[in-house]
């Protein structure tokens, strides 16, 4: 009986610290280093993004090539550096489309 209990009490004091030893993953996207060829998908993606006409996390433009700066995107079918998904809610940040001065607002 004893042994039981205390076989009980370690399995759940184990079981404690390795949740507690768990880091929490941070929610916070870097949109600074969002930036290259991205590919859009309608599943499972790197983003989720949402497209936003005012107060937007990142401003983008798109490029056609030597996507190498903050906001420059070049959309590709392959061989991309991030994958993203239009969504209406749940995203991970918010994008506006820009003719000039692409990057953080």
């Amino acid at each position: 009986m004893k042994r039981s209990l205390f076989v009980k009490s370690l399995a759940l004091l184990l079981a404690a610290l390795s949740i507690a030893a768990v880091p929490s993953a941070s929610t916070e996207v870097d949109v600074s280093k969002v930036f290259g060829r991205i590919r859009i998908t309608d599943g499972v993606a790197d983003f989720d993004v949402r497209i936003v006409e005012n107060f937007p996390d990142l401003r983008v433009r798109v490029v056609d090539s030597l996507p190498n700066r903050c906001g420059q995107w070049e959309f590709v079918t392959f061989a991309e550096d991030f994958t993203v998904c239009f969504v209406e809610h749940g995203e991970d940040f918010t994008v506006e489309f820009v003719e000039n001065f692409e990057g953080l607002p």
